[in-house]
């Protein structure tokens, strides 16, 4: 399995492009360059950017054919993958893809102030499509959510695969075993399901959107 550093130096060489052409188009130090093609991972911003001018996948750059996790970047801040359709907060249900879109940059310390997460590498950021979780997630919002959550065990946001589609809703457990599906938007009803019996998955618990305001 290839890393960061092999997929970069494949890239540029494929490209046709030097070390100092990318230092200049990026306007980075060649050291800088030198360092993603022996260990070192660019930040966000820059990552996209590279992406963009070796003219390959962002998702594949990252990643791989691996998962999106958050990664560290070469100053050490948390790079939180911005992943493309993920959910979807209304009718119109989409398969999610799970490609890196972006990143956001997010200072460690902040994020261990202010998120509360399992794991610093299994983050990620959606957006919200639709306005089924109104008002408390509007069309549009991002929503960092913590991926290592695999269960329903408190009320809350989570992301969930429910038959073929993915969706953010607020759950509630049920004396009896069954999950209650719930849209803030009164419009939408609630729905019961069997985690046993139907076809359901946790993705992962909201635990922030991205306005300033804690989800969990």
């Amino acid at each position: 399995m290839s890393n960061f550093s092999s997929r970069f130096k494949s890239a540029r060489q494929a490209a046709g492009v030097s070390i100092s052409q990318i230092a200049k188009q990026l306007d980075v130090s060649p050291q800088s360059v030198y360092g993603w093609e022996t260990g070192a991972m660019p930040k966000g911003d820059r990552l996209e950017r590279l992406a963009e001018y070796l003219g390959v996948d962002l998702h594949w750059l990252a990643f791989g054919e691996s998962s999106a996790v958050t990664i560290r970047d070469e100053n050490g801040d948390l790079a939180v993958p911005l992943l493309d359709t993920l959910t979807v907060a209304g009718p119109n249900e989409t398969e999610s893809s799970g490609r890196v879109m972006s990143f956001l940059r997010l200072d460690p310390v902040w994020a261990r102030g202010h998120l509360r997460i399992t794991n610093t590498k299994r983050v990620a950021m959606i957006a919200v499509t639709g306005d089924s979780m109104a008002p408390t997630l509007q069309n549009g919002n991002m929503v960092i959510v913590d991926t290592a959550i695999s269960v329903i065990d408190a009320e809350a946001i989570y992301v969930v695969r429910f038959g073929t589609a993915d969706f953010i809703k607020r759950f509630q457990r049920l004396p009896s075993g069954k999950l209650l599906m719930i849209s803030d938007n009164s419009f939408y009803k609630e729905i019961e399901i069997d985690p046993v019996t139907d076809q359901f998955k946790v993705l992962g618990r909201a635990v922030y959107v991205w306005q300033g305001q804690s989800l969990y």
